[in-house]
């Protein structure tokens, strides 16, 4: 009765009373499976969903993940009377690049660690990525004990750096492929080759 006539009587009452609420409700199961399966009521199922949203996990909407980190610093930042610390740009690059199974939830949990305890290296430890060289800026990577090349490593420093750059390109014009092509004085087909051939992702 709430649900479709917004009102409801008290328990011993007689008097209808009217309520004037929105319903919110979110789930990561397949509600219509689980109805098949016996596990959620059909009728309640058909009365909730009346607008659904699909949110896609963390990892295929990468590009809010500078964003959600920029937010979640400045919130618990003022929560914990922490001073705020930016995250560094090698940094970023490892949080995007890791697939989130946790979702946001996992991504806040993980800041909330780097402000409390005022220490960014535990996004090292914690996604398994390489600590960056103390004093060394711009993109990091591992050197395999077994390969000594130097075209090879030059070469892969050279593409962590394109990738960066084009990322960052992209969130700065919103995504504006032509717009981040101008801005990195490249043409505009390098650039889509380029975001194809690093799989960069919106």
């Amino acid at each position: 009765q709430v649900l479709e006539q917004q009102e409801f009587v008290r328990v011993g009452g007689i008097n209808n009373i009217h309520v004037d609420v929105r319903i919110v409700c979110a789930t990561n199961k397949n509600l219509e499976d689980a109805i098949s399966q016996g596990a959620m009521r059909d009728d309640l199922f058909y009365r909730l969903n009346e607008i659904t949203i699909t949110l896609p996990p963390l990892r295929n909407r990468r590009s809010d993940i500078p964003l959600l980190v920029d937010h979640f610093l400045e919130k618990l930042s003022i929560l914990y009377g922490k001073t705020r610390k930016e995250i560094k740009p090698e940094t970023m690059h490892l949080l995007q690049a890791h697939d989130w199974p946790g979702n946001v939830r996992q991504l806040e949990n993980l800041i909330k660690q780097i402000v409390v305890r005022s220490d960014e290296n535990i996004i090292y430890d914690t996604l398994k990525g390489p600590i960056p060289s103390q004093g060394r800026k711009g993109p990091f990577f591992e050197i395999d004990d077994d390969d000594y090349t130097l075209k090879n490593k030059v070469d892969h420093a050279i593409s962590e750096v394109e990738k960066m750059m084009i990322t960052k390109a992209l969130h700065k014009t919103n995504w504006n492929r032509r717009k981040a092509a101008v801005l990195l004085d490249i043409s505009y087909r390098s650039l889509l080759y380029k975001i194809k051939d690093y799989k960069i992702i919106d």
